[in-house]
C-alpha cells in the first residue's frame, strides 16, 4: 500500500487587478483574471520507508507542494491519497498561538493534528526535553526566536509519532547542534519505516538522507530518480545559469560596477590546508589609493556557506591600498568533510558593505579516511605583510 499517491496534482491561482474584479467576475460571468500555473501534471507515488528530497529553486512550487500534499492546501485538479497521520513543518510559526507559552502551544499544536489531551500528555515531558528551550517553555511564543519556533515545532512534530513526516526548510534556521539532532531523529524514522518528504537547498544534507529525489522546475518535474543522478543535473543546471562557459576557470576576477572596482584587481590567490587550518594568500593592486576592508567566504559546493567573515571594522582600521600589497587570511578550527568547495576573498569598501573586486579559486579537500562534524568555530587571523596583524 501507497504511503502516498500523487495524480496529476495542478495548481492554478486566479489573480485580479483590483479586488471588486472578484464581484464582477460573479455578476457578469465573465472572467476579469489572470491565471498563474504554480504546479502541472505531478504524480508522484511513495511506499512507507521512502525518504524523498524536494529540490529546486526559488519559485519552483516546492512549498505550494508540500502544502498540498500536508492537507492546508486544496489542488486545483488531480488525486491525492494520504495513508496515515501526517505532520508538517512548513512555515516558521505555523499553527503556534503567538500569546500562548511554548507548553500551552504544545498541546494547541498537537491537537490540531487530531490528538487528544490524553495522548499529548503522554509524550509532554519528551517534547519538551527534545526542543531544549528551557524555562523559556512557559514564555509567550511571541518571545521566541526563529530557531527557539523550529526547535519546538520539530519536537512536536516528530514526538506524535506521524506517519507521514513533511519538512520546508525548517532545518536552514537552527544552529548545527540542533540540526544535526534533527537529522539523527529522521534517521531514526527510516528506521521505522516512516515516510518522509524533507525540502531543503542544502544538497549535501538531501544527499545523506534522502533515498531518492525529486526536482521541481517551474511547476514540473525536472527529474526524479537516484538522489546523486537528480542532484548532479540539477547541480549542472544551476552552473550553467550562473555564468557562461567562457567566464568558467579555478580563479574568477570580477568587480561591482562601482568606479573603484575599476582601478582594483585581485591577483595571484593561493589556497592551502594544514590540518584544520585554512590559509587563502593573494595580492590587491591599485592603481590608486583606495580604503578599504578584505572578505573572505568558503562555501561547499552546494553553496552551503561554511566561513566567512571581513576584517573586523572595529579593531581594524579600513586597510589604504596602493599599488600592489599581500594580504593572507588564516581561518582556524575548520572541521571539513571531503569533498569539493569555493574559496572567495573580496575588496570591500571602507564599511565593509560593497564588494568591489572579488577573486574565486575552487578547492577539493580529500582527507581519505579522517571525518570532521562540518562545524567551523570561525577563528581567524590576518596577515598584512606590509603592517601588523590582527586576529579575533
Amino acid at each position: 500500500m501507497y504511503a502516498l499517491q500523487l495524480e496529476n496534482i495542478e495548481k492554478t491561482y486566479r489573480l485580479y487587478s483590483r479586488p471588486i474584479d472578484r464581484l464582477i467576475e460573479v455578476i457578469t460571468r465573465r472572467p476579469r483574471h489572470a491565471s498563474v500555473r504554480v504546479l502541472e501534471g505531478i504524480s508522484l507515488s511513495l511506499f512507507p520507508g521512502d525518504i524523498v528530497g524536494i529540490i529546486g529553486d526559488n519559485g519552483a512550487g516546492k512549498s505550494t507542494l508540500l502544502k498540498i500534499i500536508a492537507g492546508t492546501l486544496t489542488p486545483t485538479s488531480g488525486r491525492l491519497v494520504r495513508n496515515g497521520r501526517i505532520a508538517a513543518l512548513l512555515e516558521l510559526g505555523a499553527g503556534f498561538h503567538p500569546e500562548m507559552t511554548g507548553r500551552q502551544n504544545i498541546y494547541f499544536n498537537a491537537a490540531l493534528m487530531g490528538l487528544e489531551a490524553g495522548v499529548i500528555q503522554v509524550h509532554e515531558a519528551d517534547i519538551i526535553s527534545f526542543a531544549e528551550l528551557g524555562d523559556f517553555i512557559d514564555q509567550p511564543v511571541k518571545t521566541y526566536s526563529s530557531g527557539m519556533h523550529m526547535r519546538l515545532a520539530f519536537s512536536i512534530a516528530t514526538m506524535v509519532d506521524p506517519d507521514i513526516l513533511i519538512i520546508d526548510e525548517a532545518l536552514s534556521v537552527g544552529d548545527q547542534y540542533f540540526q544535526d539532532k534533527c537529522l539523527a531523529r529522521m534517521r531514526e524514522f527510516r528506521e521505522q519505516g516512516k515516510t518522509i518528504l524533507f525540502c531543503s537547498h542544502a544538497m549535501y544534507v538531501v544527499n545523506e538522507l534522502c533515498d531518492r529525489c525529486v526536482w521541481l522546475d517551474h511547476g514540473l518535474i525536472r527529474a526524479a530518480g537516484s538522489v546523486h543522478e537528480v542532484i548532479t543535473a540539477y547541480q549542472e543546471h544551476t552552473r550553467g545559469h550562473q555564468q557562461p562557459d567562457s567566464e568558467k576557470s579555478s580563479m574568477i576576477d570580477r568587480d561591482s560596477g562601482s568606479p573603484a572596482g575599476e582601478f582594483l584587481k585581485i591577483e595571484n590567490m593561493a589556497v592551502s590546508l594544514a590540518d584544520r587550518d585554512l590559509h587563502i594568500g593573494f595580492h590587491v593592486l591599485s592603481q590608486r589609493g583606495f580604503d578599504g576592508h578584505l572578505a573572505w567566504l568558503l562555501t561547499r559546493q552546494d553553496r552551503t556557506v561554511v566561513s566567512l567573515g571581513t576584517t573586523d571594522r572595529k579593531s581594524i582600521p579600513p586597510l589604504h591600498l596602493t599599488g600592489r600589497r599581500e594580504f593572507g587570511f588564516t581561518i582556524k578550527d575548520l572541521n571539513l568533510v571531503d569533498g569539493k568547495y569555493h574559496v572567495y576573498v573580496g575588496v570591500m569598501d571602507r564599511d565593509a558593505l560593497i564588494p568591489f573586486s572579488i577573486a574565486q579559486m575552487d578547492l577539493d579537500i580529500d582527507f581519505g579516511n579522517t571525518y570532521f562534524d562540518g562545524v567551523c568555530h570561525y577563528k581567524w587571523q590576518f596577515t598584512d605583510v606590509d603592517g601588523p596583524a590582527g586576529t579575533i
